[in-house]
């Protein structure tokens, strides 16, 4: 009798703790699916966010919010992407989507990598255009963090390949180097593939929001 009421009690905490098990999942992956949280006021961000979510996940959209973050001055862009969701999720206390750029120049080191926003504002175009050569080569990297609590979260770190090129203008002050690289086996830039099939492949947001979706199960 004993023995039989231990039986008892054993499976039921084995099906406690796999309904907390599922329960748990579901809060990782399924909260409101049907919306959410961008942190960013970068409009080509969200563009082409959605874009991408438009043709693989209609479903979703993304809210956008805006946040002065306290950016750790460092060269490692997975943890300033990491501290960036952190300081998102301490005030908005809900899932959530960050990402950080970074654009390296092979013959730099990978300069300008994780001061990308730095060097854009403080040199502008012209300025940019003599610090490489056509045909240098480098790449353009996202590492995007979904977050769904205090320590909770997921890196999706993707890069593309190009090729530097120097145009004799641009349209956007505020995205100029998307502008001046071109992915290895393409013709046209970052910033133009917007409106080509290629970008759901090719984009390195794009192929980072490919592997969110998966971790969403969607």
């Amino acid at each position: 009798m004993q023995m039989g009421r231990a039986i008892f009690i054993i499976f039921g905490c084995i099906g406690l703790i796999n309904r907390e098990i599922m329960a748990t999942s579901n809060n990782l992956t399924s909260i409101n699916l049907n919306k959410l949280l961008y942190v960013s006021s970068n409009k080509f961000k969200l563009h082409s966010a959605q874009k991408y979510l438009d043709k693989f996940a209609p479903n979703l959209t993304l809210e956008p919010v805006s946040l002065d973050f306290v950016e750790p001055q460092i060269t490692n862009q997975v943890e300033i992407a990491v501290s960036k969701a952190k300081q998102a999720y301490l005030i908005y206390q809900k899932p959530l989507l960050v990402d950080d750029v970074g654009f390296y120049i092979s013959k730099y080191n990978n300069f300008p990598g994780t001061v990308t926003g730095i060097v854009s504002r403080g040199l502008g175009f012209e300025g940019i255009k003599r610090l490489y050569d056509v045909g240098d080569e480098g790449y353009l990297r996202i590492v995007m963090v979904y977050i769904y609590g205090p320590e909770e979260y997921q890196i999706f770190d993707q890069q593309t390949d190009c090729i530097l090129i120097k145009p004799e203008n641009i349209t956007d002050q505020s995205e100029i180097f998307i502008q001046l690289a071109k992915p290895i086996g393409c013709n046209e830039t970052f910033a133009q593939l917007m409106n080509h099939e290629a970008f759901y492949d090719v984009l390195p947001r794009s192929k980072a929001l490919k592997e969110l979706l998966k971790f969403l199960q969607i």
